[in-house]
């Protein structure tokens, strides 16, 4: 199970045309952002493999891998992690505090700076994604365009979902590159995920939402 789970092969956006954008005051992205790579404005992920605590914190952390290699970005999801909020409120079942993989990302370019998953918020949410397309379904919704240009890509949203775990809303945050329906693809794809259903105990002011990031990649 993994927070902000990205399917298929890691992906960096990388835009060289486009200047990152201003953290806004106060923000601790500007904190935990990797200094360099903001300034270039690259964007990027880690996954870390992590257990988890009784009220949500992450312990006994290791990075899985980064992407790209040497930007930093391992060391600052493990930085991240270890800076993450407690939800007292949060009573994690054992069987969701055993070591899992948990991905980091770090967005430059967005209209915002951005890492996610927002543990490091007040309002940090314990939301993890607990059913994913089959690597069958991804392919079914392989962009026609795309694929006969023989174009990998990818697509990002942010999708909210109910008390019972069913996604209800999603808005498209990316797509790389543009103009090839990858954008499209994934947010037709919103009813093949569900989150975990809200505990009772969960914390009031938890959001129930996540980031889902897909790959499509030709072989």
């Amino acid at each position: 199970m993994r927070i902000a789970i990205g399917l298929g092969a890691l992906s960096v956006l990388i835009s060289g045309n486009t200047p990152p954008a201003p953290f806004s005051p106060n923000d601790p992205v500007r904190e935990h952002y990797p200094s360099a790579a903001y300034q270039a404005g690259v964007n990027g992920e880690a996954v870390l493999r992590c257990e988890r605590t009784e009220h949500g914190r992450f312990a006994n952390c290791e990075v899985v891998s980064e992407s790209p290699k040497g930007r930093g970005f391992g060391a600052a999801a493990l930085d991240v992690a270890s800076h993450a909020a407690v939800c007292e409120a949060l009573a994690l079942p054992a069987s969701e505090r055993r070591a899992h993989e948990f991905t980091f990302g770090f967005r430059a370019t967005a209209t915002l700076p951005v890492i996610w998953p927002e543990v490091l918020s007040a309002a940090h949410s314990a939301t993890y994604l607990i059913r994913t397309p089959s690597r069958a379904d991804i392919a079914e919704f392989y962009p026609p365009k795309a694929k006969k240009a023989g174009v990998s890509g990818r697509g990002v949203m942010l999708c909210s979902a109910n008390p019972q775990g069913d996604i209800v809303a999603c808005t498209l945050e990316d797509e790389e590159p543009k103009g090839y329906g990858f954008g499209d693809a994934v947010m037709r794809m919103g009813y093949l995920f569900k989150v975990a259903p809200q505990p009772k105990s969960q914390c009031p002011y938890a959001p129930m939402e996540v980031v889902i990031p897909v790959d499509w990649r030709l072989r």
